[in-house]
């Protein structure tokens, strides 16, 4: 009842923020929506995020899974990471899909508990860390309004994102005795479950990962702020690529906090403000903000619900590696 509670809560949140914001701007709302200058744009789009990132993306993946001894071919992690997306859909943040990654592959691996969660939570920190260092760049580079407050909100999430590094590094067992703790089983089997992963994060080669996929860190997350400027130029407005830069970053960051279902409403609202800072219209930014959605999370879930009926992930590769093992 509890959860059912949260997650009505979060719907709730999700349509009373997306609701004001059309109500507010609904006018130029639908003017916008139909108002695409610049179509071919759209191509470039979809490149992008049907062909580009999801390269990058399993390939970092599959890199950090090799570090720790688990071998799945390319295919594989691509139809894990979309199913995700499209489980994740429905749960609260914009990373809801990452628990669903964690189940998939340790599922596949069971010798591997805890062990193949720590490439994800990996991807995603450091996929934070570039995020933030891009968006403190970009804030050094661009003369907008409230830019001194953009800086430290994104300098604040840095010390925090190393803090908890530093923590995980150095204090490898401070989850240990977590366990015994709860008297209830499934609360002792789920405190079991956090201190091997909490451990494995702690023992997975941070620095040797971070600096041989810098370099496709930096383009994925690169080719997650060009899509945004990509779809402003949809729309006939050119918001330069550094504006794009300095504001992105806090608004994907915020975004990860679980207020609202894949962070619905809160984004749009995020877009609205930030970008209204440097001129651009709210219908516009309110419009761009579901665009980017509909495409960067939508597109791919789409493909992974299609997956998810005709080929599930589970249970024909469980079946293989059990009869291999017969």
């Amino acid at each position: 009842m509890k959860k059912n509670s949260i997650r009505i809560f979060q719907v709730i949140i999700s349509s009373l923020l997306l609701t004001y914001l059309i109500i507010i701007f609904k006018d130029d709302f639908s003017l916008t929506l139909f108002k695409i200058l610049n179509p071919s744009y759209l191509f470039l789009s979809a490149i992008i995020v049907i062909f580009i990132l999801p390269y990058i993306g399993v390939n970092r993946w599959k890199y950090f899974l090799k570090l720790i001894g688990i071998n799945e071919n390319f295919l594989l992690l691509y139809k894990i990471s979309v199913i995700s997306d499209f489980y994740g859909l429905f749960l609260p943040s914009n990373s809801g899909f990452l628990a669903f990654k964690i189940y998939f592959i340790e599922k596949l691996n069971p010798e591997k508990i805890g062990k193949g969660g720590s490439t994800i939570i990996f991807s995603k920190i450091s996929g934070l860390i570039i995020m933030c260092i891009m968006g403190i760049i970009g804030s050094f580079l661009v003369d907008i309004p409230k830019i001194w407050t953009i800086r430290a909100i994104i300098i604040s999430i840095s010390i925090i994102l190393f803090s908890i590094i530093l923590i995980i590094k150095f204090k490898p067992t401070i989850f240990e005795n977590l366990s015994n703790k709860f008297k209830n089983k499934y609360l002792q089997k789920l405190a079991s479950y956090f201190n091997k992963l909490y451990k494995a994060i702690s023992e997975f080669p941070f620095l040797k990962a971070f600096v041989n996929s810098f370099p496709l860190i930096v383009i994925f997350q690169l080719c997650t702020i060009l899509n945004v400027y990509i779809l402003f130029n949809v729309f006939g407005v050119n918001v330069p690529f550094l504006y794009n830069l300095a504001i992105l970053p806090i608004i994907y960051i915020v975004t990860l906090i679980p207020v609202s279902i894949s962070g619905l409403g809160v984004r749009e609202g995020l877009f609205v403000y930030f970008f209204g800072l440097v001129g651009v219209e709210p219908s516009v930014a309110l419009v761009v903000s579901l665009s980017n959605y509909l495409i960067l999370s939508v597109t791919p879930a789409i493909i992974g619900g299609i997956l998810s009926i005709f080929s599930p992930v589970i249970k024909k590769e469980v079946a293989q590696m059990r009869s291999a093992n017969e």
